[in-house]
């Protein structure tokens, strides 16, 4: 079968190669037929700049496919059925903690990722997929709108009534959009592609802020809320970011460090949380369980991934740049089948 490889570092590095298919299955394990994936900067990030643990690793985290085979003490899946990949097979519900991060389940991470024609993992790994999405929409919500669902709804607990700030127009930012709307909140976008943002207000922002137009883009979130501030701001892109993120969250409110897509490591002013009284709620991705609240959620909304482009498999190379280089609103897709 056929896999994509990440042989040497970087996007250059990438390999489409003949691997062995996995005959042998775990007793809980299920094997499914991939359709399609989508693309992550936790691959990227993996690609270049983070050590793999293991050599020639397969990325990826987000996947739909059907299932084919199903080990002997399977319950949760049968053949045929449709579904979509988790990121923890390890990380069922509860908290996430170090005795399920020592399993090392966490894909394109501690395991194989699922960019591989044919992928196998423990069924707690797998989510039944949303019934009103295609195979490549559905294959590019894993990541992004598990995590932005834990982000907004399970973190933020965010509610009727409530403000929200989101950073950006990317996967993350468009599924915190999708799910704050939903909760019934009043949604406030800030970004630098107008025309990204104009799409956010399509998909439901109801105020965008242009941060090439508003440097002081904080003044401009307190001016849209009276002075008040945001009730939960959703913070992705971290070190250029926090802040002015904190600065234009209301007194006593939250703060969810969803993603630090512009860098791990910076300084920012410890006072702003304290005069302000903020909770600052660091997060990773979701667990299975939260998930399948979000396929729920996605179904009773009706709610469908915005897709920036979609690639077949020879064109892996063009697709991860095409992530890095050119999304300005939603995902790029990979179709395998």
């Amino acid at each position: 079968m056929k896999a994509v490889i990440s042989a040497s570092s970087g996007i250059e590095g990438l390999e489409i190669r003949d691997i062995p298919m996995q005959q042998k299955l775990g007793p809980h394990d299920i094997q499914i037929k991939v359709h399609a994936v989508g693309l992550n900067w936790r691959d990227y990030f993996k690609m270049t700049r983070l050590p793999w643990c293991r050599e020639n690793p397969i990325p990826g985290s987000d996947a739909s496919g059907e299932v084919v085979a199903v080990g002997e003490e399977v319950t949760r899946f049968k053949i045929g059925d449709k579904v979509i990949t988790s990121d923890y097979a390890g990380w069922y519900d509860g908290l996430l903690t170090p005795e399920k991060e020592a399993q090392g389940l966490d894909l394109c991470y501690g395991i194989d990722g699922c960019m591989q024609e044919y992928f196998t993992m423990h069924e707690n790994g797998f989510i039944r997929m949303p019934s009103h999405l295609t195979w490549e929409e559905a294959g590019i919500i894993s990541t992004t709108y598990g995590t932005s669902f834990n982000a907004v709804v399970i973190q933020g607990q965010v509610g009727l009534g409530q403000t929200v700030l989101i950073e950006g127009t990317g996967g993350l930012s468009t599924a915190a959009i999708a799910f704050a709307k939903a909760s019934g909140a009043r949604v406030i976008v800030m970004g630098q592609v107008q025309s990204g943002l104009e799409k956010a207000r399509e998909f439901g922002a109801d105020e965008i802020i242009n941060c090439n137009e508003y440097p002081d883009w904080d003044k401009k979130v307190l001016e849209l809320t009276d002075g008040i501030g945001v009730d939960v701001s959703i913070d992705i892109l971290a070190k250029v970011s926090l802040d002015k993120c904190m600065n234009c969250t209301k007194q006593n409110g939250t703060v969810v460090l969803e993603a630090n897509l512009t860098g791990a490591t910076a300084t920012f002013n410890m006072g702003t949380p304290l005069v302000r009284q903020l909770t600052l709620k660091g997060m990773r991705v979701a667990s299975t369980e939260m998930m399948e609240r979000m396929v729920k959620a996605m179904e009773m909304f009706k709610i469908k991934p915005p897709i920036d482009s979609i690639y077949d498999l020879g064109h892996i190379q063009d697709a991860f740049k095409r992530m890095v280089d050119g999304v300005e609103f939603g995902k790029v897709c990979v179709k395998f089948c």
